[in-house]
Parts: structure tokens; C-alpha cells; sequence
């Protein structure tokens, strides 16, 4: 794989980060952790006001009898009014997902947030995959795109990632104890 994938999409991303830490052959650790904290960039909508009520829709009632109802019409009300295509998306897999499992269960909130998401990122790297192609062709796109497929089954991204942690810059006195060693010959 190219050391250089990562210039094919805007600096400063998220996802620049991933393609350059695949691209070094990083640590698998620090290469999940950069693609969650990519998908959940992505998924800023989920921090709004919006986003606060559709989750507050998915916790609605599971114990009473009309649950399926009421989640289904704050569902349909909050799609009328979703700020993003992505939030858009979101209440349509929330209402598959009561579908395919037959009502609201006891998990639904986890699996329709790690369904969105997982989605969500598949879509991002479909996007950084086709740069890639434009760029430098369909191989290295096919790489990319495998690489990062894998990489998102593993992914638990409803996990926040840790915080990152920066070292502190060593102080000025700090660095004028350094003994020096000075050899004249």
C-alpha cells in the first residue's frame, strides 16, 4: 500500500489520520481507536438537540403494550425534522430494526445506535475509497477499502475512545539541570 493514501483526502480529517496510521502499518490498537474517533466525528449529530430526542425516543416505553406505536410515530415525527441526511438515515434504520425484531426489545436503543454507526462508517469509507481511486486508481482503492472493511467489524463504536493524552513540554529549569557533557579533545 502507498505511503501517501492519506494526502487523497482534506487534511486535518479524521480520516486522514486512519489512512496514515494503515498506511504506516501502526499499531492495531492505535488504528481502531483513530477510525472510532473518525466514525464518531462523522456522526456529530448525535450531540445535538436532535440527536438527544432521537435517542430519548429510542429509550421510549418498552415496558407498556403501545411501546412499538409510540416509538414508531416519534420516529416518523423526528425524520420530518432531521437536520442531516445521516439523521435521516438513522430514523429508517431504527425502524427497521423494530421490523426485523418484531418490536421494541430490550436492547434496541445499543442496536440501532451500533447499527447507524457501523453504517455510517461503511459509507465513510466508500467516500475515502473512491478519493483514493480518483487519485491514485482501483488497487489502491481495493486496498483501502478491504483494510478498513475489516478493521470496522472489530470496532466497538459505541466505545468512546480514550482520550488522547499530550506530553507536556519539559520547563525551562527543567532543561537547564540537564547535565551536559563536554569533551575536548
Amino acid at each position: 500500500m502507498r505511503d501517501d493514501l492519506h494526502k487523497s483526502v482534506p487534511p486535518r480529517t479524521a480520516w486522514a489520520k486512519v489512512l496514515r496510521l494503515a498506511c504506516e502499518r501502526a499499531d492495531a490498537n492505535e488504528l481502531t481507536e483513530a477510525t472510532v474517533r473518525a466514525v464518531r466525528q462523522d456522526a456529530q449529530w448525535l450531540a445535538t438537540s436532535w440527536g438527544q430526542r432521537f435517542e430519548t425516543a429510542l429509550n421510549l416505553g418498552r415496558d407498556d403494550l403501545f411501546a412499538q406505536e409510540r416509538v414508531r410515530a416519534e420516529l416518523k415525527g423526528l425524520m420530518s425534522t432531521s437536520p442531516t441526511p445521516q439523521a435521516r438515515s438513522a430514523c429508517e434504520i431504527a425502524l427497521g430494526v423494530i421490523a426485523r425484531q418484531g418490536g421494541v426489545t430490550a436492547d434496541f436503543r445499543v442496536s440501532v445506535l451500533s447499527e447507524t454507526l457501523h453504517v455510517f462508517a461503511g459509507d465513510c469509507v466508500e467516500q475515502v475509497s473512491s478519493l483514493i481511486a480518483v487519485r491514485f486508481g482501483d488497487r489502491q482503492a481495493f486496498e483501502v477499502r478491504r483494510l478498513l472493511h475489516g478493521l470496522l467489524s472489530g470496532c466497538d463504536l459505541l466505545r468512546d475512545p480514550p482520550k488522547r493524552t499530550r506530553a507536556l513540554p519539559d520547563s525551562v529549569e527543567s532543561l537547564l539541570d540537564l547535565p551536559l557533557g563536554l569533551s575536548l579533545s
